[in-house]
Protein backbone atom coordinates (compact mmCIF):
# COMPACT_ATOMS: atom_id res chain seq x y z
CA UNK A 1 0.00 0.00 0.00
CA UNK A 2 2.77 2.61 1.21
CA UNK A 3 4.60 1.36 -2.64
CA UNK A 4 1.73 1.98 -4.73
CA UNK A 5 0.99 5.64 -2.76
CA UNK A 6 4.93 6.67 -3.25
CA UNK A 7 4.47 5.86 -7.19
CA UNK A 8 1.28 7.89 -7.74
CA UNK A 9 2.59 11.26 -5.77
CA UNK A 10 6.05 10.82 -8.51
CA UNK A 11 3.83 12.74 -11.34
CA UNK A 12 2.80 15.14 -9.18
CA UNK A 13 6.12 15.83 -7.85
CA UNK A 14 7.30 16.04 -11.35
CA UNK A 15 4.40 17.97 -12.33
CA UNK A 16 5.57 20.40 -9.22
CA UNK A 17 8.96 20.87 -9.91
CA UNK A 18 8.96 21.70 -13.39
CA UNK A 19 6.25 24.50 -12.53
CA UNK A 20 8.33 25.80 -10.15
CA UNK A 21 11.36 26.24 -12.04
CA UNK A 22 9.44 27.68 -15.05
CA UNK A 23 8.02 30.50 -12.55
CA UNK A 24 11.55 31.28 -11.06
CA UNK A 25 12.79 31.97 -14.45
CA UNK A 26 9.99 33.31 -15.79
CA UNK A 27 10.01 36.00 -13.09
CA UNK A 28 13.98 36.36 -13.36
CA UNK A 29 13.69 37.75 -17.02
CA UNK A 30 10.94 39.64 -16.21
CA UNK A 31 12.02 41.53 -12.93
CA UNK A 32 15.83 41.05 -13.14
CA UNK A 33 17.49 42.90 -16.24
CA UNK A 34 21.84 42.64 -15.53
CA UNK A 35 24.15 44.86 -16.73
CA UNK A 36 27.42 44.08 -18.39
CA UNK A 37 30.55 45.26 -17.87
CA UNK A 38 32.62 45.68 -20.38
CA UNK A 39 35.25 43.10 -21.05
CA UNK A 40 38.80 43.67 -22.74
CA UNK A 41 39.15 41.39 -25.37
CA UNK A 42 42.82 42.83 -26.00
CA UNK A 43 42.21 43.73 -29.66
CA UNK A 44 45.16 45.52 -31.70
CA UNK A 45 43.00 48.43 -32.15
CA UNK A 46 40.29 50.09 -30.18
CA UNK A 47 37.99 53.65 -29.76
CA UNK A 48 38.78 55.78 -27.22
CA UNK A 49 37.10 58.84 -25.14
CA UNK A 50 37.45 61.39 -22.39
CA UNK A 51 35.47 62.60 -20.42
CA UNK A 52 34.82 64.85 -17.79
CA UNK A 53 31.87 65.83 -15.15
CA UNK A 54 30.50 67.89 -17.29
CA UNK A 55 30.77 65.38 -20.42
CA UNK A 56 29.92 61.63 -18.84
CA UNK A 57 26.29 61.77 -20.65
CA UNK A 58 27.80 62.13 -23.85
CA UNK A 59 30.48 59.31 -23.09
CA UNK A 60 27.16 56.85 -22.63
CA UNK A 61 25.64 57.97 -25.49
CA UNK A 62 28.88 57.74 -27.72
CA UNK A 63 29.53 54.61 -26.68
CA UNK A 64 26.16 53.22 -27.32
CA UNK A 65 26.26 54.04 -31.06
CA UNK A 66 29.61 52.84 -31.26
CA UNK A 67 28.65 48.93 -29.80
CA UNK A 68 25.87 49.25 -32.05
CA UNK A 69 27.39 49.35 -34.67
CA UNK A 70 30.48 47.25 -34.05
CA UNK A 71 29.51 45.46 -31.00
CA UNK A 72 32.89 43.50 -29.31
CA UNK A 73 34.71 44.27 -32.15
CA UNK A 74 37.35 46.42 -30.82
CA UNK A 75 38.53 47.61 -27.13
CA UNK A 76 36.81 51.27 -26.12
CA UNK A 77 38.73 53.50 -23.96
CA UNK A 78 37.00 56.34 -21.86
CA UNK A 79 39.57 58.48 -20.30
CA UNK A 80 38.29 60.09 -17.38
CA UNK A 81 39.55 63.24 -15.20
CA UNK A 82 40.18 62.90 -11.29
CA UNK A 83 37.17 65.04 -10.59
CA UNK A 84 34.47 62.24 -12.24
CA UNK A 85 33.45 60.32 -9.51
CA UNK A 86 33.13 56.84 -8.88
CA UNK A 87 29.46 56.89 -9.27
CA UNK A 88 30.15 57.63 -12.97
CA UNK A 89 33.52 55.38 -13.00
CA UNK A 90 31.14 52.55 -12.58
CA UNK A 91 28.05 54.21 -14.94
CA UNK A 92 30.60 54.53 -17.54
CA UNK A 93 32.18 51.11 -17.04
CA UNK A 94 29.26 49.45 -18.79
CA UNK A 95 30.23 50.53 -22.11
CA UNK A 96 34.14 51.36 -21.58
CA UNK A 97 37.37 50.52 -20.18
CA UNK A 98 37.71 53.31 -18.02
CA UNK A 99 40.96 54.50 -17.53
CA UNK A 100 42.08 57.34 -15.00
CA UNK A 101 44.26 59.70 -15.59
CA UNK A 102 45.83 62.43 -14.13
CA UNK A 103 44.89 66.46 -14.18
CA UNK A 104 47.28 67.78 -16.97
CA UNK A 105 46.61 71.57 -17.43
CA UNK A 106 49.16 73.59 -19.15
CA UNK A 107 46.68 76.50 -19.93
CA UNK A 108 43.96 77.79 -19.01
CA UNK A 109 41.64 77.59 -22.01
CA UNK A 110 40.27 74.22 -22.40
CA UNK A 111 41.61 73.01 -19.46
CA UNK A 112 40.46 69.59 -19.33
CA UNK A 113 40.53 68.61 -23.36
CA UNK A 114 44.47 68.17 -22.74
CA UNK A 115 43.99 65.31 -20.62
CA UNK A 116 43.86 63.64 -23.99
CA UNK A 117 47.17 63.83 -24.47
CA UNK A 118 47.45 60.64 -22.11
CA UNK A 119 45.85 58.49 -25.40
CA UNK A 120 49.45 58.29 -26.41
CA UNK A 121 50.54 56.51 -23.80
CA UNK A 122 47.80 53.47 -24.10
CA UNK A 123 51.02 51.30 -25.77
CA UNK A 124 48.42 47.82 -25.70
CA UNK A 125 47.09 49.37 -28.83
CA UNK A 126 48.38 49.49 -32.17
CA UNK A 127 46.13 52.03 -33.29
CA UNK A 128 43.47 53.93 -31.77
CA UNK A 129 40.56 55.98 -33.24
CA UNK A 130 39.35 59.25 -30.79
CA UNK A 131 35.90 60.78 -30.61
CA UNK A 132 35.04 63.76 -28.73
CA UNK A 133 32.16 62.80 -26.42
CA UNK A 134 29.41 65.22 -27.97
CA UNK A 135 29.10 62.46 -30.76
CA UNK A 136 27.15 60.75 -32.25
CA UNK A 137 28.51 57.41 -34.39
CA UNK A 138 25.64 56.31 -37.16
CA UNK A 139 27.28 53.98 -39.41
CA UNK A 140 30.33 51.46 -39.18
CA UNK A 141 33.63 52.81 -38.86
CA UNK A 142 35.56 50.07 -39.68
CA UNK A 143 37.90 51.73 -42.30
CA UNK A 144 39.20 54.22 -40.16
CA UNK A 145 41.88 51.93 -39.19
CA UNK A 146 43.34 51.60 -42.42
CA UNK A 147 44.55 55.22 -41.79
CA UNK A 148 48.04 56.19 -40.65
CA UNK A 149 48.54 58.92 -37.98
CA UNK A 150 47.38 61.88 -37.75
CA UNK A 151 44.36 61.46 -39.57
CA UNK A 152 41.31 63.83 -39.32
CA UNK A 153 38.85 65.82 -40.84
CA UNK A 154 39.38 69.01 -41.48
CA UNK A 155 37.42 72.55 -40.00
CA UNK A 156 35.50 73.72 -42.51
CA UNK A 157 36.57 77.08 -42.82
CA UNK A 158 40.37 78.23 -43.68
CA UNK A 159 42.95 77.38 -42.44
CA UNK A 160 42.19 74.21 -43.18
CA UNK A 161 43.67 72.92 -39.88
CA UNK A 162 43.33 69.21 -38.53
CA UNK A 163 39.83 69.08 -36.45
CA UNK A 164 40.51 66.96 -32.96
CA UNK A 165 37.12 65.65 -32.73
CA UNK A 166 38.35 62.83 -34.68
CA UNK A 167 41.82 61.21 -34.64
CA UNK A 168 43.34 58.31 -35.66
CA UNK A 169 46.18 57.78 -33.75
CA UNK A 170 48.96 56.02 -33.01
CA UNK A 171 49.97 55.17 -28.83
CA UNK A 172 53.84 55.28 -28.22
CA UNK A 173 55.90 54.72 -25.62
CA UNK A 174 57.06 58.34 -24.21
CA UNK A 175 55.05 59.91 -27.03
CA UNK A 176 52.70 61.85 -24.26
CA UNK A 177 55.47 62.68 -22.26
CA UNK A 178 57.70 64.64 -24.99
CA UNK A 179 54.12 66.22 -26.16
CA UNK A 180 53.62 68.05 -22.62
CA UNK A 181 57.29 68.68 -22.97
CA UNK A 182 57.41 70.28 -25.96
CA UNK A 183 54.27 72.26 -24.99
CA UNK A 184 55.64 73.79 -22.26
CA UNK A 185 59.30 74.43 -23.65
CA UNK A 186 58.70 75.43 -26.72
CA UNK A 187 55.69 76.55 -26.46
CA UNK A 188 54.72 74.96 -29.98
CA UNK A 189 51.43 75.82 -30.46
CA UNK A 190 49.01 78.38 -32.17
CA UNK A 191 45.55 79.47 -31.33
CA UNK A 192 44.31 78.08 -27.76
CA UNK A 193 43.48 74.57 -26.63
CA UNK A 194 44.55 71.30 -27.77
CA UNK A 195 43.69 71.16 -30.93
CA UNK A 196 46.21 74.03 -31.98
CA UNK A 197 48.78 72.34 -30.25
CA UNK A 198 48.17 69.01 -31.95
CA UNK A 199 47.97 70.79 -35.18
CA UNK A 200 51.70 72.38 -34.54
CA UNK A 201 53.25 69.37 -32.62
CA UNK A 202 52.73 66.75 -36.07
CA UNK A 203 52.84 69.61 -38.62
CA UNK A 204 50.08 67.92 -40.98
CA UNK A 205 47.92 65.45 -41.23
CA UNK A 206 46.36 62.80 -43.63
CA UNK A 207 42.52 64.28 -44.35
CA UNK A 208 39.52 62.53 -43.63
CA UNK A 209 36.68 62.82 -45.33
CA UNK A 210 34.17 65.15 -43.67
CA UNK A 211 31.78 62.87 -43.29
CA UNK A 212 33.33 61.61 -40.01
CA UNK A 213 32.92 64.81 -38.41
CA UNK A 214 29.75 66.51 -39.17
CA UNK A 215 29.37 69.63 -37.21
CA UNK A 216 25.54 70.50 -36.18
CA UNK A 217 25.84 73.98 -37.17
CA UNK A 218 23.37 75.59 -39.51
CA UNK A 219 25.99 77.64 -41.03
CA UNK A 220 29.01 75.17 -41.22
CA UNK A 221 28.00 74.31 -45.20
CA UNK A 222 27.43 70.71 -44.08
CA UNK A 223 23.76 70.79 -44.73
CA UNK A 224 24.62 68.37 -48.07
CA UNK A 225 25.58 65.41 -45.48
CA UNK A 226 22.14 65.93 -43.48
CA UNK A 227 20.32 66.32 -46.93
CA UNK A 228 21.95 63.37 -48.46
CA UNK A 229 22.42 61.07 -45.34
CA UNK A 230 25.70 60.30 -45.93
CA UNK A 231 26.82 61.53 -42.14
CA UNK A 232 29.04 58.82 -40.44
CA UNK A 233 29.59 61.23 -37.15
CA UNK A 234 27.43 64.01 -36.05
CA UNK A 235 29.80 66.57 -33.82
CA UNK A 236 27.54 68.34 -30.92
CA UNK A 237 28.96 71.24 -31.46
CA UNK A 238 28.04 74.61 -29.14
CA UNK A 239 25.70 73.54 -26.32
CA UNK A 240 25.20 70.08 -26.07
CA UNK A 241 21.95 68.56 -26.17
CA UNK A 242 22.31 67.17 -22.56
CA UNK A 243 22.86 70.91 -21.35
CA UNK A 244 19.87 72.04 -22.43
CA UNK A 245 17.34 69.16 -20.88
CA UNK A 246 14.63 67.28 -22.54
CA UNK A 247 12.43 70.63 -22.85
CA UNK A 248 15.15 72.07 -24.66
CA UNK A 249 15.49 69.90 -27.36
CA UNK A 250 13.43 72.29 -29.84
CA UNK A 251 15.85 74.97 -29.74
CA UNK A 252 19.26 73.80 -28.26
CA UNK A 253 22.32 74.41 -30.61
CA UNK A 254 23.28 75.59 -33.50
CA UNK A 255 20.73 74.50 -35.92
CA UNK A 256 18.94 71.13 -36.88
CA UNK A 257 17.32 70.99 -33.35
CA UNK A 258 15.98 67.56 -34.94
CA UNK A 259 19.33 65.86 -33.63
CA UNK A 260 18.81 67.09 -30.79
CA UNK A 261 15.39 64.97 -30.13
CA UNK A 262 18.08 61.70 -31.77
CA UNK A 263 20.43 62.13 -28.96
CA UNK A 264 17.95 62.09 -26.72
CA UNK A 265 16.69 58.40 -28.80
CA UNK A 266 20.41 57.24 -28.68
CA UNK A 267 20.24 57.89 -24.55
CA UNK A 268 16.58 56.49 -23.96
CA UNK A 269 17.91 53.52 -25.73
CA UNK A 270 21.34 53.00 -24.06
CA UNK A 271 19.53 53.59 -20.77
CA UNK A 272 16.64 51.45 -21.57
CA UNK A 273 18.53 48.57 -19.70
CA UNK A 274 21.63 49.85 -18.01
CA UNK A 275 22.24 52.08 -15.01
CA UNK A 276 22.38 55.49 -15.77
CA UNK A 277 22.27 59.59 -14.30
CA UNK A 278 20.69 62.09 -16.07
CA UNK A 279 22.73 64.74 -14.62
CA UNK A 280 26.00 67.06 -15.67
CA UNK A 281 28.22 69.47 -13.54
CA UNK A 282 31.37 71.35 -14.77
Amino acid sequence: MIQKSFFDIIPFCIIFCVFTLYSVSHKSSVIHTPTKNFEINHTKYAFATLATPAFCMGAIALGHTLRVHHQDKYDMLCLVTPDVNQTWIDILSQWWRVIKVPNYKPFSSFRRSWAKLFLWDQVEYEKMVYFDTDMLVLQSLDELFEYPELSCAPDPGPPQICNSGVLVLKPEAGKSDHMKKTVKQKRLFQGIGDQSFINSYFGGFTPLHPKYNVPRVQSSGFGWAFDKNVSKVIHYVCKKPWKCGREGASYCGCGYPSFNSLWWKVWDEACSNHKCMETWEE
